[in-house]
C-alpha cells in the first residue's frame, strides 16, 4: 500500500522478509519444525546464492558435531546484530558451555 516515488532508491530485505509474520507465525522462535518453504535466505531462481549448498553442508556438519558433544547450554547473554544492509540478522555473540 505504499507509494514509492520515481527514482526512489528501494532495499531489498531478505531478512525481514523471512520474519514476515503474515508467511511465518511467530517468526523470532526458533522452531526447527516450521514450514520454511517460502523462505528467500538463498535468494531464488538466477539470484541463488552460488554457496548455498556449501552454508547448509557447513551447518549439517555444525549440528552434527554438536550433538556428539555434551549438553550444551547458554553462558551467558546471545547479542544479536541489526538489520544492516538489509541481510544480516543473528547473533554476534553466542556464550555456550557444554556440561560434562
Amino acid at each position: 500500500g505504499a507509494q514509492i516515488p520515481e527514482g526512489e532508491a528501494v532495499l531489498l530485505s531478505y531478512g525481514a522478509a523471512n520474519r514476515d509474520p503474515g508467511k511465518f507465525p511467530n517468526p523470532d522462535h526458533f522452531d526447527p519444525d516450521r514450514d520454511s518453504r517460502g523462505h528467500l535466505a538463498f535468494g531464488w531462481g538466477i539470484h541463488q546464492c552460488m554457496g548455498a549448498a556449501l552454508a547448509r553442508s557447513e551447518l549439517t556438519i555444525l549440528l552434527e558435531t554438536l550433538c556428539e558433544h555434551p549438553p550444551v547450554r547458554l553462558a551467558g547473554d546471545v547479542t544479536w546484530s541489526d538489520l544492516q544492509g538489509g541481510n544480516h540478522l543473528g547473533p554476534t555473540q553466542l556464550p555456550l558451555l557444554f556440561d560434562e
